[in-house]
């Protein structure tokens, strides 16, 4: 992306970063192929902050399994 680590916000969106539609389906491409989860390109160009689509991107990929807190 052209972007150094350090000046990543993940509270803000991925357009203030440049993200296009080409770059926004590659990165649905790749959180699919390497994550198995499938997200939306409208999620990923959305005003969401970075950090919850990643959240996103975790919550819905098969290699992670989320299990509901219990109450106690």
């Amino acid at each position: 992306m052209g972007v150094a680590l350090s000046e990543v916000d993940g509270q803000k969106p991925l357009y203030d970063y440049g993200v296009d539609s080409l770059q926004a389906v590659e990165i649905r491409n790749r959180a699919l192929k390497n994550m198995h989860s499938d997200i939306s390109v409208f999620d990923i160009l959305s005003a969401m902050p970075l950090a919850d689509v990643a959240a996103k991107i975790a919550l819905k990929s098969k290699l992670v399994k989320v299990t509901a807190a219990s109450e106690d």
